[in-house]
């Protein structure tokens, strides 16, 4: 009986970056191993019937919050699946592959964030950045200030929680999947592993992520455009993900730096999560208000892609990025911080520009400045970026992630 291998995580689907790495590996696998997936969730929009060998097991009640309550919810669920079922069964152990410290049980973790790392380069930064001011309006009542408390209180809580579970789970005798070799390095600062690490940059599904082709696409790009005020002169800043650990602040920052001739040419769109009004706010006291503009959450974020002439993320910490491989694949060229694990694929001036320091907001307006002023670097770093990001797809980082679990189910490293 051939020994499965048992992919954990709390939700597999094509939207949120953490899942969706893993589903596109776990499908890829699933051809070449027998597979189990345990999870409260499983959307995958290709469908089940585009598996091989796979049986899920959902874990339920799925309750999404608090954020606790539903991870020592998982973690108890779940080991009934991967230790108890396999055993009435008459089945082998799988070999458990879980996505960071999601389960207390497992032979394989693959490290997409590490929380105690994040904790030490925040307690670097001006507070500033890595949260997001007050909003000092009127409607900044007593009341919100205090939810406005409670929620930063819950976080900080999280955050140490989320910590001692990394302490308990990260040990000596387990196979690491590092996501970057910053992600690496992590690992052997913050819990002391050496052995055993293996990275595996995540991929780009080149047929979702791409530049505008056909009618259809370059009439969706205008209606964009048109939806956010974009003149024809203007150029689209694209901004992805948490407002304050991805730097929108110190974006903000530099588009008020800006000389007036650069900021008048330039339409900053957020898309994420954070604190808008404290972040409008920000933007209308420097004088570029009308500069930036937020949109909802979507799940077709690839037409923002499209509808960009420019992506800048500066984030203050970030294990990968997958945003910015996706933003390469759509042709864009991309203003990212050495900080994310995803410019371990970006050379400087040849398929991308990288920030050296991303919490400075002058050397972020110099480098947008330089991108703003010619069509022709834009097009050559854009041109670039697409050939780097197609050649790395998830068809290949299935392979490489084959070599490292091939051996460990004949029960050798």
């Amino acid at each position: 009986m051939k020994r499965r291998l048992a992919f954990v995580i709390h939700d597999l689907n094509s939207w949120g970056g953490h899942d969706r790495s893993t589903l596109e590996v776990a499908r890829r696998l699933s051809h070449r191993f027998p597979v189990d997936v345990c999870s409260f969730t499983l959307e995958d929009p290709m469908g089940l019937e585009r598996w091989g060998d796979v049986r899920v097991f959902k874990v339920k009640p799925h309750v999404r919050h608090p954020v606790v309550v539903k991870s020592t919810l998982f973690y108890g669920a779940s080991l009934g699946a991967l230790s108890w079922m396999p055993r009435i069964k008459g089945e082998p152990r799988p070999l458990i592959h879980a996505t960071g410290a999601c389960s207390l049980l497992s032979d394989v973790v693959q490290v997409q964030f590490v929380n105690a790392a994040w904790k030490a380069a925040r307690s670097e930064l001006d507070a500033d950045l890595v949260r997001a001011p007050r909003a000092r309006t009127i409607s900044r009542t007593l009341r919100a200030r205090l939810k406005s408390g409670l929620i930063e209180s819950y976080h900080e809580g999280m955050l140490a929680y989320q910590i001692a579970v990394e302490r308990r789970v990260y040990t000596g005798e387990k196979t690491y999947i590092a996501i970057a070799h910053g992600v690496a390095r992590e690992l052997r600062q913050c819990f002391g592993l050496t052995k055993n690490i293996h990275v595996i940059h995540h991929g780009v599904d080149a047929t979702q992520f791409h530049p505008s082709a056909g009618e259809t696409e370059r009439t969706e790009r205008e209606r964009l455009r048109a939806s956010w005020n974009v003149r024809a002169d203007q150029l689209v800043l694209l901004f992805v993900g948490a407002f304050e650990r991805k730097g929108l602040a110190v974006l903000i920052d530099a588009l008020g730096k800006m000389e007036r001739s650069v900021s008048d040419r330039v339409k900053l769109v957020a898309v994420g999560s954070g604190d808008r009004e404290a972040f409008g706010e920000r933007a209308r006291r420097l004088g570029v208000g009308n500069r930036l503009v937020f949109t909802g959450h979507t799940r077709e974020v690839e037409k923002l892609y499209r509808a960009a002439d420019l992506f800048v993320i500066p984030t203050l910490y970030e294990p990968f990025g997958l945003v910015i491989l996706e933003a390469m694949a759509t042709g864009l060229p991309v203003l990212a911080s050495r900080l994310a694990g995803a410019s371990e694929l970006i050379v400087a001036g040849e398929n991308g520009a990288l920030l050296e320091q991303p919490t400075s907001s002058d050397e972020i307006a110099r480098e947008i400045a330089k991108l703003v002023a010619s069509d022709g670097l834009r097009g050559k770093l854009g041109s670039a970026a697409l050939r780097t990001a197609t050649a790395r797809s998830w068809d290949q980082v299935a392979e490489e992630y084959a070599e490292v679990i091939a051996p460990l189910l004949q029960g050798r490293r």
